[in-house]
């Protein structure tokens, strides 16, 4: 049986977290970066941060290049706020200025509890942080280039052994099919993943889901795991990113 490795990912909670792959010091001062999603859209498209609340763009047209301006929809953006604008009003939305845009992977949970055809791979993936966020669990991820352009299928799994455990931790797994692909370890792929909570919710409604225990093959092939819990959450601060410097970003299959 091959070696199972476990890592505590960090749970965004309660102050910064270090994004390593995704800073730059030069960037300018009063430049966050913050996950959010999309609440509304058109000429008062706003969406509601991780980290610092509803907020409304003044260059929406970033979400219209990005393809994400549809309500649902997770992104990373790098923001600067304007000079007095209140941050984390829940009610008010505070203007901000984007700088850069990401389209986050948004999606449900697949489910092949019942018989159901299993596409979903078993190639390498590394996580590199989880995070339980309002409505979503959040996974950062890095893996092989693409030598061949192809997309490939990020996905989140129930399976049989999705069962809760006594302290409500449920067992699921990251799943990475790269549809033939062969890898480049050479240059890595860098992705963030967000999994709607109602999606997984829904399937056990007469249980709290507390936690997630994330299955995975890592890089060498191993099994490895990743518990994250799901808490009461201030909102999530993340030091200063460029999204550009780590887009370097395999095509993923929704």
């Amino acid at each position: 049986m091959k070696l199972l490795k476990q890592m505590h990912c960090m749970s965004l909670v309660l102050g910064s977290i270090f994004l390593s792959s995704c800073l730059n010091d030069d960037e300018p001062e009063g430049f966050y970066s913050t996950l959010g999603t999309v609440t509304e859209v058109g000429t008062n498209l706003t969406f509601e941060s991780d980290s610092y609340g509803l907020l409304k763009p003044t260059n929406p047209n970033w979400f219209i290049v990005e393809k994400a301006d549809s309500v649902g929809q997770r992104v990373l953006a790098g923001v600067q706020f304007y000079e007095g604008e209140k941050r984390n009003n829940e009610s008010t939305p505070a203007s901000v200025q984007i700088v850069e845009l990401y389209k986050v992977l948004t999606k449900n949970v697949d489910d092949i509890r019942n018989g159901e055809e299993d596409i979903y791979g078993d190639d390498p993936v590394h996580i590199a942080v989880a995070s339980v966020t309002k409505e979503h669990l959040n996974i950062q991820f890095t893996l092989a280039s693409s030598t061949s352009g192809k997309p490939h299928r990020i996905s989140l799994v129930l399976t049989e052994e999705s069962v809760p455990d006594e302290n409500g931790i449920l067992p699921v797994e990251f799943r990475h099919n790269a549809e033939g692909d062969l890898p480049d370890w050479d240059t890595r792929g860098w992705g963030i993943a967000s999994y709607t909570l109602a999606s997984i919710d829904e399937k056990y409604p007469d249980t709290e889901i507390k936690g997630f225990k994330i299955l995975y093959y890592d890089e060498s092939g191993s099994h490895a795991q990743c518990i994250v819990k799901r808490q009461a959450m201030d909102r999530m601060i993340i030091k200063p990113l460029t999204v550009s410097s780590v887009m370097h970003s395999l095509k993923i299959i929704q």
